[in-house]
């Protein structure tokens, strides 16, 4: 049976350059950027995270702060883009690192535990990384200022015009997939879609668990990410006119998608009512 229920605090996307994964981003959809420390920083435990010592402070990774849309549009987690970390990682809420860590090996994941934060997989193999103090998930390296998830607006004009809104987590074996996380994370999934070959769960932003072939063509990594706008059609003319790539609009259920890339090549998608 599952003990307690995690949240979904973020999700750290690996790009080639992050100073231009802001820049587009920022761009299209008016988001800003704090530094914060790295995974490979804390789990070494080599350095002191408020202190800002060590690598913590070289700026290898960034969040994007998406709040104060003027569409009203609520983020519900964080985007985080880095520049180390081997592939796109959830990280989720924690309690105990030592009860965390146990529990995620009985249930076949990998595990490396260090200082208060927990690193592993999930038996499949995505990167996982809990915190061993919920809400800190995702730690600001020096100079990043007291910014909250959901708090902070945008200096830019307007706000930002769009979230982080889903999330899906590509799969082998679907049942096995969310057997692991209802009884990790306590998490409870609804099938959806023509063929109910999506679970979701309602997690913090929504996270969707899909059969590996349906990944999309050309993503890294098992974890994709898409982000919700009022008005996709102008946002992905943005997109084409900076150097990115956005697909036709695609049905999802009530739902409308739109493939893209960013002009890195990283995946990602527009989703709309």
């Amino acid at each position: 049976m599952p003990e307690g229920i995690r949240t979904l605090d973020a999700i750290r996307v690996p790009v080639r350059d992050r100073r231009q994964a802001e820049a587009f981003f920022g761009a299209v959809f008016g988001w800003d950027f704090d530094p914060v420390a790295d995974i490979a920083d804390l789990a070494g435990g080599t350095a002191d995270v408020a202190g800002g010592t060590g690598d913590l402070a070289g700026g290898t990774a960034a969040v994007a702060r998406q709040a104060g849309s003027a569409d009203d549009l609520a983020p519900s987690a964080e985007l985080v883009f880095t520049t180390r970390d081997p592939g796109p990682v959830l990280c989720l809420s924690g309690s105990d690192p030592q009860a965390d860590a146990e529990r995620l090996a009985l249930l076949g994941g990998r595990v490396r535990v260090a200082a208060a934060t927990v690193t592993g997989t999930d038996p499949e193999g995505t990167l996982l990384h809990l915190s061993g103090q919920p809400g800190t998930t995702v730690p600001r390296a020096a100079g990043a200022g007291t910014a909250l998830r959901g708090t902070t607006p945008s200096s830019r004009a307007g706000g930002p015009r769009g979230v982080l809104g889903v999330i899906f987590v590509y799969v082998r074996d679907l049942d096995g997939a969310a057997d692991f996380y209802h009884e990790f994370c306590g998490w409870s999934f609804t099938a959806v879609g023509r063929d109910r070959d999506i679970l979701f769960a309602e997690v913090g932003p929504p996270l969707g668990l899909r059969p590996a072939a349906k990944k999309p063509d050309g993503q890294t990594g098992a974890v994709g990410f898409y982000v919700t706008v009022r008005a996709p059609a102008p946002v992905a003319a943005d997109i084409l006119t900076r150097g990115g790539q956005a697909g036709p609009p695609q049905g999802a259920g009530a739902f409308t998608i739109r493939p893209c890339r960013d002009d890195q090549g990283t995946a990602f998608g527009l989703w709309s009512d």
